[in-house]
């Protein structure tokens, strides 16, 4: 900030005073653009109804903006410098806003705010004579003539009528060079006063609520605030964010299967490896597999972790009041919370939902057996001890027989130990093109059970895993029985193996590299 200097017994003269509201003026200035902006800003001139049909703009100011000095500011010259300036007005101002004259009409008024500069308070003031000092001039030269005293910096209140037009299509006008639009004032044709509710701020009129009002609740104690919707630029998108952030979604809507989440406001990429939390909305347990709409960026499958990968939900692993996880993989949500106690636990992709807990003590190299018939397991291997994987329990156990592992992960009933498990029945109407598992197998191809059929070796057998055929109605020479190898090979052949010979019994073990027949 500029200072004057004047000296003891010095003769001051009218531009060092000058100065120094020139000076002042523009530090101000300086001090304003620096915290608010180049603006423009409107501050206060609260718009209410007043009498009859008028509105009444309450006392505030403006900061637009404009030249220091436009002309000359008595004997300094003018400026062209531009500063932020404040205009003032002290006073509410009332605004007429007539009704239209035609029923079904409206008009929309504009109440918009200018900044002037404007030189007031004009007196007659005594100069110096330099002929004679005893007797003054009455204005300058002695003209008698009266000049300003004060250059006022005015806010300007205005309104600015539109078009008269049918109800709901009226327009409003634009704002005047060198205004800055304030309010929408709607009058309808018959109205005799102005409803509150008729006075709208106008789209992007720059109020300022102040530097208390926007930044602080207003308590001891409190930190400073930001209303986000209307003091904020230039924020940061969250489609710019890195990848791999979980977004919360909040509760979840929809039916049990096909639930829906919303996505925070501003999001607008959804990238691999997203990932999305929310609370599953009452009623919502999922009762088998399960998709996810997330805000509008698409349905999704919701997978589990599985022995062999991401496999489908089967019911309860979501629970209603629960918080899940998910992460989108690209395709799919990849589901990494669940409820405890349910097959969602279990590390297979069919079973009944039982997990099976081990009774008593373990001793290492002893076969586990079912101790009750809900598939708790005993004298067998404790579950801390193993991978720290559950095996979920398929079908229905019997006391007493053995628990032995299918293709899936899961424990099935495998009968009495020592004692071979008794064959499952083939035929075309159960089995044709069916995966089969390790295991013993009757095939059955009369023609009037089906005839020729063909099963499918499994695809990604454990090393050791193998099947026993037989052909328990000795039709295999007329209706065929064909092993499908189901991507891997048979003795190292690419080709499935048709079996032709009447009575035949064989066994087809995987050494890890290819199906062997023994």
């Amino acid at each position: 900030m500029d200072r004057t200097i004047v000296y003891p017994l010095e003769e001051t003269t009218e531009t060092d005073l000058l100065n120094t509201n020139k000076f002042a003026m523009i530090a101000l200035a300086k001090l304003a653009v620096a915290i608010l902006g180049t603006g423009p800003h409107l501050h206060g001139l609260a718009c209410t109804p007043g009498a009859g049909l008028t509105v009444s703009v309450a006392a505030g100011q403006i900061l637009k903006t404009g030249a220091i000095d436009a002309t000359a500011y008595s004997s300094l010259g003018a400026d062209s410098h531009t500063i932020l300036k404040q205009g003032l007005v002290l006073d509410a101002t009332a605004l007429s806003c007539p009704a239209p004259t035609t029923a079904g009409k409206s008009i929309n008024y504009l109440v918009q705010i200018g900044y002037a500069d404007t030189d007031t308070g004009g007196t007659v003031l005594p100069f110096y004579n330099a002929s004679n000092p005893a007797i003054p001039f009455t204005g300058p030269g002695g003209s008698g003539a009266a000049v300003s005293t004060v250059r006022a910096a005015q806010c300007l209140v205005q309104v600015k009528a539109g078009a008269a037009a049918n109800t709901g299509s009226q327009t409003t006008p634009a704002a005047d060079s060198g205004f800055v639009a304030a309010y929408v004032v709607q009058v309808d044709y018959g109205m005799a006063a102005i409803p509150q509710a008729n006075i709208t701020v106008a789209s992007g009129a720059p109020f300022l609520a102040g530097l208390l009002n926007s930044h602080h609740g207003g308590g001891a104690g409190q930190a400073p605030k930001v209303d986000l919707a209307t003091e904020t630029t230039g924020t940061l998108p969250l489609s710019n964010l890195p990848t791999g952030l979980t977004i919360w979604c909040g509760t979840s809507t929809g039916a049990a299967n096909a639930q829906v989440v919303a996505v925070p406001t501003g999001m607008t990429t959804f990238p691999t490896g997203t990932g999305i939390a929310w609370k599953v909305g009452a009623g919502l347990t999922n009762t088998s597999a399960l998709t996810v709409t997330v805000g509008g960026f698409g349905t999704c499958s919701v997978l589990k972790d599985g022995p062999t990968g991401p496999i489908p939900l089967t019911g309860g692993e979501l629970v209603a009041g629960q918080v899940a996880n998910a992460r989108f993989d690209g395709t799919i949500l990849q589901l990494s919370s669940t409820e405890l106690g349910t097959a969602a636990l279990a590390n297979a992709s069919s079973n009944t939902g039982v997990v099976a807990a081990v009774n008593g003590v373990a001793t290492v190299g002893q076969v586990p057996t079912f101790t009750d018939t809900a598939g708790t397991v005993g004298a067998g291997r404790a579950v801390t001890a193993n991978t720290g994987k559950l095996a979920a329990v398929q079908g229905s156990p019997t006391i007493g027989h053995m628990a032995v592992f299918d293709a899936n992960g899961s424990l099935q009933d495998g009968g009495i130990a020592g004692v071979a498990a008794a064959p499952t029945y083939l035929n075309y109407a159960n089995a044709n093109n069916t995966v089969l598992g390790p295991g013993a197998y009757n095939a059955d191809t009369l023609p009037a059970n089906g005839g020729a059929f063909t099963v499918l070796l499994p695809a990604a057998p454990a090393i050791g895993a193998a099947l026993d055929f037989t052909d328990v109605s000795g039709s295999w020479n007329t209706n065929y029985f064909t092993l499908g190898r189901n991507g891997n090979t048979i003795e190292g052949l690419s080709e499935d193996f048709v079996f032709n010979v009447a009575g035949l019994v064989f066994r087809i073990e995987w050494n890890g590299t290819t199906w062997r027949l023994i």
